[in-house]
């Protein structure tokens, strides 16, 4: 992948001057909700008062099994799985990695305060981002409150409603938690307004 999780977030913190994406998220507990049950992804509409940190964790579905956030790889189950040749820890404990299911990749993760590659697993995620191959990825496997890769700008509105923060061509929208006023979902546009990723911010 030509960017780093790390790179993808620094364009949202400074590009849109978004804070309080790298919180504390250490203290909620693991979960898959029905684990290897299908459902129906159920899509939340939009709050007269805005959006919250409890309805985004609620948003994420792959092969239409909802994902409690946060979570750890090894709550998951045997499906999920992350590979030391995809994982990358910095100096200052950051940590990104790819989240894969059957060996197939379906997000990156972000962790903090990661010294070696053995605490990831049982560790809670920081920001969660769906994984992209490049900005015309479209990846039916993942939906996140009805949404997927490919769908446009528009779509996007129409369910969210209109963003906190957006940049000046609205290739980086970010909608804020209601009570802390930091970013809780942002979603990524490329040229032709079609979502080619989208982040999923732990309190």
């Amino acid at each position: 992948m030509k960017k780093t999780i790390k790179a993808i977030l620094c364009a949202v913190m400074v590009g849109v001057m978004l804070a309080g994406c790298n919180a504390d998220a250490n203290t909620s507990n693991s979960s898959v909700i029905d684990s290897g049950v299908e459902q129906e992804s159920i899509i939340i509409t939009k709050p007269d008062v805005g959006w919250s940190y409890d309805e985004v964790s609620k948003m994420l579905y792959i092969d239409d099994e909802n994902i409690q956030i946060p979570f750890t790889v090894e709550n998951l189950g045997e499906e999920f799985s992350i590979k030391k040749s995809t994982t990358k820890i910095y100096d200052d404990g950051l940590c990104n990695t790819t989240l894969y299911k059957n060996d197939v990749p379906v997000l990156l993760l972000e962790y903090l305060e990661i010294e070696d590659f053995k605490q990831i697993s049982k560790k809670e995620c920081g920001n969660i981002i769906t994984y992209y191959e490049d900005k015309n990825t479209q990846n039916d496997s993942l939906v996140v409150n009805g949404l997927k890769l490919g769908d446009t700008l528009s779509e996007v509105k129409s369910i969210f409603g209109e963003p906190s923060i957006q940049n000046e061509n609205e290739t980086i929208i970010v909608y804020n938690d209601k009570d802390s006023g930091s970013g809780c979902i942002g979603f990524f546009f490329n040229e032709e307004k079609m979502v080619y990723s989208i982040t999923l911010i732990v309190k």
